[in-house]
């Protein structure tokens, strides 16, 4: 879609005392206004291309990114926190990098809620949550942590003794909602432990494991 109703926190001035008919995009949609953009080390620009032509007394919201991205409406559950949040998982399929900033949400035509998004370069993807989802609970309880000795080792007059911890923690999903929903579970990555080799996540980032559930209906 167009990007100038939705990243307003492109650097450039919000419409004030436009003359009718230039309120909020109308200004950009008579210009169509495009940009070419270059990597400038850890910076980026964009290069507006063509004149701009402001009226006296007004100023313009200039789309410099018009282009159509992946997104996929999403359920994300983060181990820790209390309830799941509805999301957009984002892909940067054009070929400029997408300022920080906020982002208003609209769902078929109705506003959906907004948050918060960080810098977004080309190829890169990013969940965005903008509210909770108060169709869907998730619980999640833990074992207790099994410890058994895997082998043992006689070298140079000593005695090694190899063990082994293992801890699962299960997560229970129920959708409520008559529609179904696509749930991405965030569980951590804890130091000095390896994920069962049986588990493959969908991806994983810094802090998380993701692992994608699709849940039906009820």
């Amino acid at each position: 879609g167009d990007w100038y109703g939705r990243l307003a926190h492109s650097g450039v001035a919000s419409p004030s005392a436009a003359p009718p008919g230039l309120g909020m995009g109308g200004f950009a949609r008579r210009q169509r206004v495009a940009a070419s953009g270059r990597e400038l080390g850890d910076q980026f620009e964009y290069a507006i291309e063509g004149k701009i032509d402001v009226p006296r007394d007004s100023s313009a919201m200039l789309p410099i990114v018009q282009s159509e991205i992946k997104g996929e409406k999403v359920t994300v559950f983060t181990y820790g926190e209390d309830a799941p949040r509805f999301a957009v998982w984002l892909e940067n399929t054009s070929d400029l990098t997408l300022d920080g900033g906020s982002v208003a949400i609209l769902d078929e035509n109705t506003f959906a809620g907004e948050g918060l998004i960080e810098t977004l370069q080309a190829g890169e993807s990013r969940l965005l949550s903008f509210a909770v989802d108060l169709g869907v609970e998730v619980s999640s309880n833990e074992e207790e942590p099994a410890e058994h000795v895997e082998r043992v080792v006689v070298r140079d007059g000593l005695l090694w003794f190899h063990r082994r911890v293992e801890s699962r923690r299960r997560y229970t999903v129920r959708n409520n909602d008559e529609r179904p929903r696509r749930v991405i579970l965030e569980h951590p990555i804890r130091a000095d432990w390896e994920l069962d080799g049986s588990i493959e996540p969908l991806e994983t980032s810094a802090s998380f494991y993701r692992f994608r559930i699709d849940v039906p209906p009820k």
